[in-house]
């Protein structure tokens, strides 16, 4: 006969769905301290990697202008930079 099932096996598993669906700021929607850090913790790393991508972009315009169309006219190359 198999061991019966612990009361929280339900939660942990819930749990586990959770991390693994990528909903770390639903684990708290009811613990409001923990709750608010948890949200301002997600608004600041979508904040850096939104300043970095958006960082690396200006930088490498032209190298990523170069991969996308290879060898263009100088006009050509000018107006994409410009736009």
């Amino acid at each position: 006969m198999p061991p019966k099932r612990k009361a929280d096996d339900a939660a942990y598993r819930q749990l586990k769905q959770d991390l693994a669906g990528g909903t770390p700021g639903s684990l708290y929607i009811f613990h409001g301290e923990e709750a608010c850090r948890s949200a301002k913790q997600l608004l600041w790393v979508n904040a850096l990697i939104t300043i970095a991508v958006s960082l690396l972009v200006i930088a490498g315009h032209r190298l990523i202008l170069n991969l996308f169309f290879g060898r263009i006219e100088q006009d050509v190359m000018d107006n994409a930079v410009l736009y």
